[in-house]
């Protein structure tokens, strides 16, 4: 009976230390997941503001894109 709750003892310690390990790696990969998804985030939104430029650079303020496509269009079938 004595050797019964010795195993169960360390039974109990080494499940314990899995699981708080297996926590610890899954708040790492949340961490790292989440530092990854700002990262994106900021790059997505500079990404934004240069085709915005761009945009303003090629065809001015008040011409869209579709007007550009119906011209091009044109000058292709001359």
């Amino acid at each position: 009976m004595r050797m019964l709750q010795k195993e169960f003892a360390l039974f109990v310690h080494i499940m314990t230390l899995l699981l708080t390990a297996t926590g610890a790696v899954l708040l790492a990969l949340c961490w790292f997941s989440w530092q990854l998804l700002r990262q994106n985030g900021r790059i997505l939104l500079r990404l934004d503001e240069l085709e915005k430029r761009l945009d303003h650079f090629e065809f001015g303020e008040g011409e869209r894109l579709d007007e550009f496509a119906t011209r091009t269009r044109f000058h292709a079938c001359s």
